[in-house]
């Protein structure tokens, strides 16, 4: 028995150091250049001045308030705006169409197209009311990433049961990314060795 298992395992040791070169012959030179592609998101983010509330007392008839907000991307990348009414309280309503409001942004009307708004009817409008234009990221070279609205409140009405109403009303501004900037990648140099040979 010993003698037949010798003549086995000869045969098959050699069939496998033929099946060895058989595959090292086939090898080619190659040569291998490594890349590592990053890929971060940008940040959007906004800050304003001037404070967030704007207060008005002691209003009579034919009396106009301004009060002004400038709204700045200290994120990177650019913003569409939207404005939003979200809230109004109501103390003592003034008399229908007595108090009016006007919105601007950077000295155009944006609310209402023309003329005067009701105050506190903004939100019948729709949910979210796109404003004209863009915000540019952060850019400590330019004021293209800034912006500013104007909220202009007219007491035009005379009618005595105006006296000691009072209305509040919150906006939302709301800032999206603008998408589809096809944009492109820069190149640099890895901390890798030159390319090598197998």
């Amino acid at each position: 028995m010993p003698k037949n298992t010798s003549k086995i395992l000869i045969p098959l040791a050699t069939a496998t150091v033929a099946a060895a070169v058989t595959i090292g012959s086939g090898a080619t030179w190659t040569a291998k250049v490594p890349t590592t592609t990053i890929a971060t998101a940008g940040i959007l983010k906004m800050d304003h001045a001037n404070g967030a509330q704007m207060e008005i007392s002691n209003m009579k008839p034919g009396d106009t308030r301004t009060g002004t907000l400038k709204i700045t991307n200290t994120g990177s990348v650019e913003a569409n705006i939207a404005l939003t009414e979200q809230e109004q309280t109501v103390t003592n309503a003034f008399v229908a169409h007595d108090l009016q409001i006007q919105i601007s942004k950077d000295g155009t009307q944006i609310y209402p197209a023309a003329g005067q708004g009701t105050f506190g009817d903004f939100g019948v409008i729709g949910a979210n009311m796109t404003v004209p234009g863009t915000l540019k990221a952060a850019d400590p070279t330019s004021s293209n990433d800034e912006t500013t609205f104007t909220f202009v409140v007219k007491l035009v009405g005379d009618d005595p049961k105006d006296q000691g109403a009072s209305e509040k009303v919150n906006y939302d501004f709301i800032f999206t990314p603008v998408k589809g900037d096809p944009g492109t990648g820069t190149f640099t140099d890895l901390p890798s060795p030159s390319p090598t040979l197998n």
